[in-house]
């Protein structure tokens, strides 16, 4: 199997909520309690529900996310995107658009759609 291939998302962990804000946060995306297909990319499941435009990004815990130039990507409101998580990553960074705000629900896993 290539690891590229498309597969359907899988959660391998426990989804996390963020209460996201107007300020940079990381979270913890916690551990993945079992194991995957060593051959896959870890990714992540994310869910964005509430007013705001969400920008999500992934990295450590000492990261920020800003609005603009930055490598943050934004969600709208109420929309669902995985993300390929990068080895290395511990957390997930967000940060909601002026007025807005956002619950963000992330979860590991392995798989695309």
């Amino acid at each position: 199997m290539n690891p590229t291939d498309v597969r359907p998302f899988v959660a391998l962990g426990n989804t996390i909520t963020v209460a996201a804000t107007g300020t940079s946060a990381a979270t913890a995306l916690g551990a993945v309690p079992r194991a995957g297909n060593p051959e896959m990319p870890m990714t992540c499941r994310v869910m964005s529900a509430g007013t705001g435009v969400a920008f999500i990004k992934f990295g450590g815990a000492g990261d920020s996310a800003a609005l603009t130039n930055d490598t943050a990507v934004p969600m709208a409101a109420n929309t669902t995107a995985v993300f390929w998580v990068p080895a290395g990553t511990t957390h997930i960074v967000t940060i909601v658009a002026a007025a807005g705000t956002a619950t963000v629900y992330a979860t590991l896993g392995q798989g695309g759609g």
